[in-house]
């Protein structure tokens, strides 16, 4: 029983709701040398690396100071890197999926 108990406090969920955006889920995994979180959105998962106090891949990046004390109550920006033309030359391009996303409140 007692390795249940820790992987619980190791792998936390996240529903967020953002100003103006779709809502995600992420689950923070904090048992890794280098923290992860699975960002659910469009239909799939995309896992992040936590890196320079956020968490990143190639595609997405996660922003916010969370840690496993604090999950339930610490507000995330999400990110989704991107390519677009400009002036016939294709440009890095930062989208912001979401803004000021906080965690649902559970009943």
């Amino acid at each position: 029983m007692a390795a249940h108990a820790h992987v619980d406090a190791d792998v936390q969920v996240a529903h967020y709701h953002c100003d103006a955006g779709r809502p995600f889920r992420v689950v923070y995994e904090f048992d890794h040398p280098r923290p992860e979180a699975h960002v659910h959105i469009h239909g799939r998962a995309e896992k992040l690396v936590y890196e320079d106090g956020g968490f990143s891949n190639a595609r997405y990046t996660l922003q916010g100071k969370v840690n496993r004390a604090n999950v339930a109550k610490t507000g995330v920006f999400l990110f989704e890197h991107t390519r677009e033309k400009f002036d016939g030359k294709w440009q890095p391009v930062d989208l912001m999926l979401g803004k000021n996303c906080m965690p649902a409140k559970r009943p």
